[in-house]
């Protein structure tokens, strides 16, 4: 065949068949001759019968091993898969049949976190993977053929960790425990904002905040929390620390993922007083006798009055007044 003529020829002389060109067994691994002999006659004659051989090309191991796809594409993994996970970024092919066709792998530079199976190629999660740490490997694979003399091939293939929600909103270390506000505060004026964070991502780091409960149980409708920023405001007109001067909410933060997580936290509102309430006499009217003989300074009757403000705003003083008032004087403390 035109095929097997390339690569072969007969010596006219001595019969013996060497190769005129080299040979390739993946192209094809047979290859078969006919040989007619012929003597150097004037006249010459040839062989009643040709002789045809079979040459069998049995390989040689020049071919390394091949990734497929090339370059490998990058995979991603959750963070939250177990230990023996299974990924299939790849396969591998080589073109040498027996030994020189089976092929191991190994990780070169491995970073920790994966594991390739020797056999298989198989790339397996081999630890514990939290994205928070890190986000992404960068594995360089090496696959080596069982020739005599190992051709090899490499590539790399770039691991992405995906996140799953497994880190909970937590408030900040400098939200506050305690703030004062003003009675008779005017509906939606500030009175703090709580804040709070979650390394997680996308809806698994959405946070929202609410009032979950309150002492007393009028806190809820008295102040309102927006549920994005977290900023707590007054939602009613009538504050008034003569009433409660105290409420303490209990605040939640949670995330938004499928499973959400939350953080909770108390929130103590002391209510600061104005000076709103009058000073208020125990009698309405104070009536008492005396002798017209009593000196000056003697003293008559002592009058009380009590303020439900607090600090100064509660401080009384006294005094007196009308046309008759000259006649007698008042302690302004102490009445």
């Amino acid at each position: 065949p035109t095929e097997v003529l390339r690569h072969n020829y007969v010596s006219t002389l001595l019969g013996e068949v060497t190769l005129a060109s080299s040979l390739d067994r993946e192209l094809t691994d047979t290859h078969m001759i006919e040989i007619q002999a012929t003597d150097q006659a004037i006249v010459p004659l040839t062989s009643d019968t040709n002789v045809v051989i079979t040459i069998s090309v049995t390989d040689a191991n020049d071919h390394p091993p091949i990734f497929t796809p090339t370059p490998l594409n990058p995979i991603s993994v959750s963070e939250g898969e177990s230990v023996g996970f299974v990924l299939a970024p790849y396969s591998t092919s080589d073109e040498d049949i027996g030994p020189n066709s089976i092929v191991t792998f190994s990780l070169t530079g491995a970073e920790g976190g994966f594991e390739v199976d020797r056999v298989s190629g198989q790339v397996v999660v081999s630890s514990h993977l939290d994205r928070e740490t890190r986000d992404s490997y960068t594995l360089e694979i090496l696959v080596v053929d069982g020739g005599s003399s190992p051709l090899s091939a490499t590539a790399t293939v770039v691991v992405m960790i995906e996140d799953t929600n497994d880190n909970p909103p937590i408030f900040t270390p400098n939200t506050p425990l305690s703030v004062n506000i003003r009675e008779n505060l005017d509906i939606g004026q500030a009175v703090t904002t709580l804040t709070a964070t979650d390394t997680d991502l996308g809806a698994n780091q959405l946070l929202v905040y609410s009032i979950t409960d309150s002492d007393p149980v009028s806190g809820i409708n008295t102040f309102t929390i927006d549920s994005s920023s977290g900023q707590i405001t007054v939602s009613v007109s009538d504050i008034d620390r003569e009433v409660v001067d105290r409420y303490v909410l209990s605040v939640m933060v949670a995330d938004s993922g499928s499973a959400p997580l939350s953080d909770t936290t108390d929130l103590e509102v002391l209510v600061v007083d104005v000076n709103d309430e009058n000073p208020t006499f125990s009698q309405s009217v104070y009536t008492e006798t005396i002798l017209e003989s009593r000196g000056v300074n003697t003293v008559v009757l002592i009058v009380s009055a009590t303020d439900s403000d607090t600090s100064e705003n509660n401080l009384i003083t006294y005094s007196t007044s009308g046309p008759e008032s000259v006649k007698f004087h008042i302690d302004s403390e102490n009445g």
